[in-house]
């Protein structure tokens, strides 16, 4: 197995999970229980690969991280509880992405599951200045988060960075906690010239049961490549889908239609050109 094939090995162990409750609040649309028998088999799916590649040879074992995003997800703790204990449980290291008003919201538990070590990492994006906090306040929950900064970062546009103070707050300067900058509008804009998906390829599951190899083709299920709680008919199917991201990894996906209308703009401009092609291509194709 070659440098390639152990990098797209790699891309399995970094999990985005976007979790949705139900219609009712009352627990989550995937099923906490369908979801930790999925991470269970992902962990035997793993081991098989890490003896197919040779454990002496791949030197991400244990670097196996999941990030979990989505609407609402701390409505219902204790289904969240059970689903990060399942997580580390399937021996990945579980962490949570929010925005900053939600992580306010839900400092404490925050806090206290960092101290328990059931979540590894917290990614805080900041991208608007809509959040009702005061910059001192900010600070203050900023530094009870000092003893535990080690994966802890922070994300977001420069102006909203500068209108919490971010730069020059104390708690951030002497923890030397991670602040990412993110230019979102040149990101969305600027056509993205790399065709290769090398940086893009992970495993996403999200919340309609579908796991999809790319966040640009979240929602186009002919693009999915797993599915929680999937038949032995449709493993078959997924098999064949998962051989063409071993090319995608090396050169991108190939363009039938140059001219094809792009529906989206929240892509880079290559990626909106593959998932418009998979659009035409699945229509009348339901699955």
């Amino acid at each position: 197995m070659n440098k390639v094939e152990q990098a797209l090995v790699d891309s399995m162990e970094q999990v985005l999970l976007y979790l949705k409750m139900n219609d009712s609040n009352s627990e989550f649309t995937l099923g906490t229980d369908n979801l930790i028998n999925w991470f269970k088999k992902l962990d035997s799916r793993l081991e098989k690969k890490y003896e197919e590649i040779g454990r002496e040879n791949f030197l991400n074992i244990g670097n196996r991280n999941v990030e979990i995003y989505g609407e609402d997800f701390f409505s219902n703790k204790d289904e969240l509880k059970k689903i990060l204990i399942g997580i580390k449980d399937s021996h990945f290291s579980p962490g949570i992405k929010l925005k900053l008003g939600y992580f306010v919201e839900n400092f404490s538990t925050v806090l206290d599951w960092k101290i328990e070590q059931l979540i590894s990492h917290v990614i805080v994006v900041i991208n608007d200045t809509e959040c009702p906090i005061d910059k001192e306040k900010l600070d203050r929950l900023f530094c009870d988060m000092i003893p535990y900064y080690s994966g802890f970062n922070i994300i977001g546009s420069y102006d909203a960075l500068m209108h919490y103070g971010l730069f020059s707050m104390k708690s951030v300067c002497s923890a030397h906690l991670e602040l990412s900058v993110v230019d979102e509008e040149i990101e969305r804009l600027y056509p993205n010239c790399e065709k290769p998906c090398v940086n893009r390829i992970s495993t996403i599951v999200y919340s309609d049961g579908y796991v999809y190899p790319c966040e640009g083709l979240v929602g186009l299920k002919n693009a999915a490549i797993d599915k929680i709680n999937a038949s032995s008919d449709e493993m078959k199917i997924f098999e064949e889908r998962r051989k063409p991201l071993l090319e995608w990894y090396k050169d991108g996906p190939k363009l039938e239609n140059e001219d094809i209308i792009v529906e989206s703009d929240e892509l880079p401009y290559y990626c909106r050109k593959h998932r418009a092609q998979l659009i035409e291509q699945s229509k009348g194709n339901c699955f």
